[in-house]
């Protein structure tokens, strides 16, 4: 049940059997269902969850339209930062699009596992990082990409989700109509 949790962090720090068994201390199993929202509207962050087997996005609205900012697989961390943070009123949704398998932990938990060791501090940081760096690939794509290379870059970055998630949910992250999709997707085929 742990072991991808002791991979993701492994990989950024050298974990020996007592850095496993705090981090078993503190991350605790969950299943939801899909469409669960575990976090809603106007709620504060104040968990994170590492996916061992599922699917969950990140999403908000606007003008009354879904508006799809992340997708967080197996092996990653999922949260909102930005409310957790600030202890703001999230303007986000975390909700699972299949049923998933997790690992808890609170933000006070996660604040205990820093302060417990400097690794745990480090390797924060450096999931953080790659978090960042890879959310700025995806801005600069949309400011420099065209609908079409985003959608073959998803395709190419992501393959399975082009068949687990929803094709206006994928639309919706890509910032398209489902039509616009359905039109790249047919031109995309029509020159294989």
């Amino acid at each position: 049940m742990y072991t991808k949790l002791y991979e993701l962090f492994g990989r950024f720090i050298p974990l020996d059997e007592n850095d496993k068994q705090i981090l078993q201390e503190r991350f605790e199993p969950q299943s939801v269902k899909k469409k669960h929202q575990l976090l809603e509207y106007g709620k504060v962050a104040n968990h994170f969850y590492f996916i061992n087997e599922g699917l969950i996005r990140l999403y908000g609205h606007k003008e009354g339209e879904e508006k799809t900012l992340f997708f967080f697989t197996e092996g990653m961390i999922a949260g909102s930062i930005e409310s957790y943070l600030t202890q703001a009123p999230s303007e986000l949704i975390l909700e699972a699009l299949e049923d998933t398998h997790l690992l808890v932990i609170s933000g006070e938990g996660l604040q205990e596992l820093y302060d417990i060791s400097t690794k745990f501090s480090k390797a924060g940081l450096l999931l953080t990082q790659h978090r960042l760096a890879a959310l700025m690939k995806f801005f600069t794509s949309f400011v420099f990409g065209s609908p079409e290379a985003r959608y073959q870059d998803f395709q190419n970055s992501h393959p399975d989700l082009i068949q687990r998630v929803p094709q206006h949910i994928i639309a919706s992250f890509l910032g398209i109509t489902p039509v616009s999709l359905s039109r790249i997707r047919k031109r995309i085929s029509n020159q294989k």
